[in-house]
């Protein structure tokens, strides 16, 4: 989106991943998506706290980039690993508690067992703190866990067999 459309989308968590019976994975809910200028997103005030990266919680922030998506990306997939919201008690922390958390607490980690090491890495790598050392979407496709995925000519199709069987417990129900 960033090179074509020069856009962010400033909201990536969960619920505004969809996934279908072909095994597409889209992205949803561009309402509060914002214009890049010279790659640089300068509002700060768009998108669900818990999944903002650190930078973006940071009043005194010059602005940030597609980096922001890749920290909410991490913290989404932290939550599907896990079957659980990355940061415990959140919600019923008050403000300044919850933006220390995520501006100067740890990232949150995967601590499911069965999830690959190539799968951890890729999520840790995606939760860098440090803005300048965060990979861009250009930077992910080189790691291990996008080259191997990326690979699977079936994907798609194990993917949306997957999606269709969950869909299907959920019509029965």
């Amino acid at each position: 989106m960033k090179s074509q459309y020069h856009i962010i989308h400033r909201d990536v968590k969960p619920s505004n991943i969809l996934l279908n019976r072909k095994g597409e994975v889209k992205l949803c809910d561009f309402g509060i998506c914002g214009y890049l200028q010279d790659s640089v997103a300068q509002t700060q005030d768009a998108g669900c706290r818990p999944y903002m990266a650190p930078e973006r919680l940071i009043a005194f922030s010059k602005g940030y980039d597609i980096r922001s998506d890749v920290w909410s990306l991490g913290i989404s997939m932290v939550e599907v690993a896990n079957f659980a919201f990355p940061y415990p008690g959140f919600t019923s922390a008050p403000l300044f508690a919850q933006l220390d958390l995520v501006v100067h607490g740890d990232a949150p980690m995967v601590n499911n067992p069965l999830y690959s090491t190539r799968t951890k890495n890729f999520i840790h790598y995606c939760l860098t703190k440090d803005l300048k050392h965060r990979p861009t979407f250009a930077d992910l496709a080189n790691t291990p866990f996008y080259q191997y995925y990326n690979s699977m000519e079936d994907l798609s199709e194990l993917v949306g067999a997957y999606v269709a069987e969950i869909l299907g417990k959920i019509e029965s129900l």
